[in-house]
C-alpha cells in the first residue's frame, strides 16, 4: 500500500554556516518530496572569520587534508582538540534528536516519516544520526565525510537507506574521505551513490537537477 503520509525533511547545514545558506535548495527538495521542512541551526558557535554555527569543531590538520590517520601524531594537544570535538558532537546529536522529536509530536508523525539530509558537516551528521542513533526513513548526505570512521564503526541500523552524493571534482575533501560511503556498503548499508556537478569547487551543494533523482529514490523506497 502506498504511503500517503507527509514526510518531515530535517536539513542540517554545513560547518560555519546557518540554515539560511541552504534555504533555496532545501526548499525545492522539500517540495519535491511533498514534505514539511525542519532546518535547525547547529548549537555551537564557529570561531571562523565568517562566523556561523557548527555541529562540532573540526581539528586543525596543519594544511593536510582530513583522513582517518589524523590521530597518528597523537600529541596531547591533538587528543584534547579531538575530545572537545567529540563532546560537541554528542551535544549536537542530543539537540537534534530532542528538537526533531518535538517537531514530530506537533505534526502527528513518527521517526519513520523522517528523511534527514545535510551538506558537508551536516552531510556527515545526517547518516551518523540515521545509522547510529535513530532509525529514520532515509538519510541524504551531500558532500559528506566520515572522519575517524565515526559512522562505519558504530552502525546500529544498517537497514536504513542512504543516498550519498559526491560532487565531481571536489577540491575540499581528500580522496580518502570521498570514499567514506564504501565502508558503509561493506557493513550492509543500502547506499545509493551519486556523483553530480556542484555549484562551486565540487563541494558546494549540487545543482537543482539532482532533486528529481532524489525524490524518485525516496518514493521507490516507500513502495
Amino acid at each position: 500500500m502506498k504511503d500517503t503520509k507527509k514526510l518531515l525533511l530535517v536539513w542540517l547545514h554545513g560547518f560555519a554556516y546557518t540554515h539560511k545558506r541552504d534555504e533555496a535548495f532545501a526548499g525545492k527538495l522539500t517540495k519535491a518530496l511533498n514534505a514539511d521542512l525542519f532546518s535547525p541551526d547547529a548549537p555551537h558557535i564557529s570561531d571562523r572569520p565568517r562566523g556561523g554555527m557548527m555541529w562540532h569543531d573540526i581539528p586543525p590538520t596543519n594544511g593536510r587534508k582530513y583522513h582517518n590517520d589524523f590521530l597518528a601524531e597523537d600529541t596531547e594537544q591533538t587528543k584534547q582538540i579531538v575530545d572537545k570535538s567529540l563532546e560537541q558532537l554528542k551535544e549536537s546529536v542530543k539537540y537534534i534528536l530532542e528538537s526533531v522529536k518535538k517537531e514530530l509530536a506537533a505534526r502527528g508523525l513518527d521517526w519513520s516519516d523522517v528523511v534527514i539530509a545535510g551538506h558537508s558537516q551536516g552531510g556527515f551528521m545526517a547518516p551518523y544520526i540515521a545509522l547510529t542513533q535513530q532509525k529514520v526513513r532515509a538519510a541524504i548526505a551531500f558532500g559528506a565525510y566520515d572522519i575517524l570512521g565515526l559512522i562505519s564503526d558504530s552502525i546500529k541500523y544498517p537497514e536504513t537507506s542512504v543516498i550519498w552524493i559526491n560532487g565531481i571534482g571536489d577540491s575540499i575533501l581528500s580522496p580518502e574521505l570521498l570514499k567514506s560511503y564504501q565502508p558503509l556498503i561493506k557493513k550492509g548499508v543500502n547506499v545509493d551513490y551519486l556523483e553530480v556537478e556542484c555549484r562551486v569547487n565540487g563541494h558546494d551543494y549540487p545543482s537543482d537537477n539532482i532533486i528529481p533523482k532524489i525524490a524518485k529514490l525516496i518514493a521507490d523506497k516507500a513502495r
